[in-house]
């Protein structure tokens, strides 16, 4: 990558001889190379916290729905993980999106079972199985995360200051439209 190419043997000879002729350019590039460094670190960083959530979400979409609410205490442990130990990942916008991909995902499954045309077809004993399990999933989703939430509380001195409100609103949605 560009980094790598940064500390290339060739490049430093020729910031070496630029430096030399005491070149106008060097400060902005070296400033530039910087920022660059910097910038792969958090990317490695972010990739390395963030590749944990890989395997549970992507279990997650193969789940029947009534399998769904017993991983979902798992997933907001991962989150939580990311947010008290990741240098770069913890703020609060950052979890609170990872949060709102999470109710997202879990909507978007939540869809994929609902066959809309077994429902107009009539086959209604089946289709109000899965509309309840759809809603049992998502009122599973709002419950796991108000526990782990309360246990973050009574056990962490850190503060849980993610705003609830902005990624359940589509859940809420979601469930009334059931």
């Amino acid at each position: 990558g560009i980094s790598t190419q940064l500390d290339h043997e060739e490049v430093l000879r020729i910031l070496a001889v630029a430096k030399a002729g005491n070149s106008s350019y060097i400060n902005q590039f070296e400033s530039w190379a910087t920022r660059i460094k910097d910038g792969m670190s958090v990317a490695e960083s972010n990739f390395k916290f963030l590749s944990v959530l890989s395997e549970p979400c992507t279990k997650l979409n193969t789940l029947p729905l009534n399998g769904i609410a017993e991983k979902l205490p798992h997933l907001i442990d991962l989150v939580r993980m990311i947010w008290m130990h990741s240098p770069f990942y913890n703020t609060q916008q950052r979890i609170t999106a990872l949060f709102q991909k999470l109710s997202n995902a879990i909507i978007s499954r939540c869809c994929e079972c609902i066959a809309l045309d077994e429902v107009f077809e009539g086959d209604v004993d089946d289709s109000v199985r899965v509309v309840s399990d759809a809603i049992a999933c998502c009122a599973a989703w709002k419950e796991a995360y108000s526990t782990r939430k309360a246990v973050h509380e009574q056990c962490s001195t850190s503060p849980w200051e993610v705003s609830h409100s902005s990624f359940f609103a589509p859940v809420d949605a979601f469930i009334q439209r059931c």
